[in-house]
């Protein structure tokens, strides 16, 4: 383990394998070490973690495998998907900032260059009471340009639709993203604006996707997210607002 200096960041703690970095954030957290704005980094995670308990797989010193943690007293919990959205915003910022492509938000908070998973985030609250801790949990595809047969057609990363040739430090991406979330920590002031631009950048918005419900597949429009995180669909002529986990997006690519 090492401490990274000469950040504007209060700490960051580099892990050379962890089990996840959310593990370790939340692990500080529940022995009292924890700070806001603190920073774990990982190059290799056994038991990296995705979402709805699926795994997030990544080859060992290529791509980005941080969790942030910030305090939240005073955060209205009913409003949680609200940070949802700043944090996937400014996770889509970063990408953008490095790619010549569009970066699109997947509902809820996966990021999508093309039909491609380019990033995944995981939010993680700790409520006692009120809610006290949020810990941010990103994984994005920096270096990776080999996925296996399972995810060839279903991954992409930085340097795979990076035009220019790039050496990407992940310690100053790691940097740059906890810059950018202790800026939207905010939220609270801005909230018809993050969901509007959530919306502008959604994936497949407006578009006709498959949606899968249990045993049941159904083709619907997608007319955007609302402040509770529901996504709005039109089924032939009935509105449906989707809860994430009872229903599960089919990508298909265009």
């Amino acid at each position: 383990m090492q401490e990274s200096q000469g950040t504007t960041l209060p700490r960051m703690v580099i892990l050379d394998e962890i089990d996840s970095t959310n593990l370790y954030a939340m692990r500080l957290i529940q022995a009292n070490m924890a700070e806001h704005g603190l920073v774990v980094m990982a190059k290799h995670q056994t038991a990296g973690k995705g979402q709805r308990g699926k795994q997030w797989h990544s080859l060992p010193g290529e791509n980005l495998l941080f969790s942030m943690v910030l305090q939240t007293k005073g955060w209205p919990l009913q409003q949680q998907f609200i940070w949802n959205m700043a944090v996937a915003l400014a996770c889509r910022e970063l990408v953008a900032e490095e790619v010549d492509v569009e970066c699109k938000i997947k509902w809820p908070n996966d990021l999508f260059i093309g039909d491609k998973k380019a990033g995944g985030i995981l939010i993680e609250n700790v409520v006692r009471g009120d809610w006290t801790w949020t810990v941010v949990g990103v994984g994005m595809n920096i270096h990776q340009t080999s996925f296996g047969e399972e995810l060839q057609h279903k991954a992409t990363s930085l340097a795979i639709e990076n035009k220019r040739k790039v050496a990407w430090e992940l310690e100053k991406i790691a940097t740059r993203l906890g810059k950018k979330l202790l800026a939207v920590a905010d939220w609270q002031e801005k909230q018809r604006k993050i969901c509007a631009d959530y919306n502008k950048h959604l994936y497949r918005l407006g578009e006709e996707v498959f949606i899968q419900k249990g045993d049941f597949i159904e083709r619907v429009r997608v007319l955007g997210v609302d402040e509770q995180g529901l996504m709005q669909v039109k089924c032939g002529e009935i509105l449906e607002k989707l809860i994430h986990g009872e229903a599960e997006w089919i990508v298909v690519p265009h």
